[in-house]
């Protein structure tokens, strides 16, 4: 599959994840007992949030990992395979664009239970989704100013407190 390919499917997906949360109502079902039972995350407004946890945290540390490791294994004389790197990039992006999709989904749909820490962590997750797209549309200098802007490590710290503080919050 070509990139153009890859990017509208990337671009479909992004859209099916921000339609979702037009189903969902900003308050809590009318059965107590059940919300008491399994919360009201239960569903697929929930299963978004770990989604997209868990899909962020991994292409982010998959491409940490091979930036750490892709100058360790040339000074140690060994060679890596020379296109792997572009594509963990490709999919860090493609697969932090939909967590990003998915988290905004999540928080969409959740918006009843927001606090402070849910809004701060909705904001770094737009700031992150924005630079990176500004990262990938940008060429020349413009591109070298995006990547300084999206990839500082204090903005990736903060983004996983944040995240780290709405799970402990929400009790998940």
């Amino acid at each position: 599959m070509g990139l153009t390919a890859r990017v509208a499917v990337a671009l479909a997906v992004i859209a099916l994840l921000a339609v979702l949360p037009l189903a969902w109502p900003a308050q809590a079902s009318e059965d107590d007992e059940y919300d008491e039972e399994y919360g009201e995350e239960a569903g697929l407004a929930g299963g978004l949030g770990a989604a997209a946890a868990w899909g962020g945290a991994a292409a982010t540390l998959a491409l940490v990992l091979a930036r750490e490791a892709y100058p360790r294994l040339a000074r140690a004389g060994l060679r890596p395979p020379p296109r792997l790197y572009p594509r963990i990039v490709e999919a860090h992006a493609l697969v932090n664009g939909v967590s990003a999709a998915a988290g905004l989904a999540h928080g969409y749909a959740l918006r009843a239970r927001a606090g402070p820490v849910e809004y701060a962590l909705a904001g770094m997750v737009a700031y992150t989704a924005a630079t990176g797209l500004l990262l990938w549309l940008s060429r020349g200098d413009k591109r070298r100013m995006a990547r300084l802007v999206h990839g500082q490590r204090l903005a990736t710290l903060l983004l996983a407190l944040l995240l780290a503080l709405h799970v402990a919050r929400m009790g998940d």
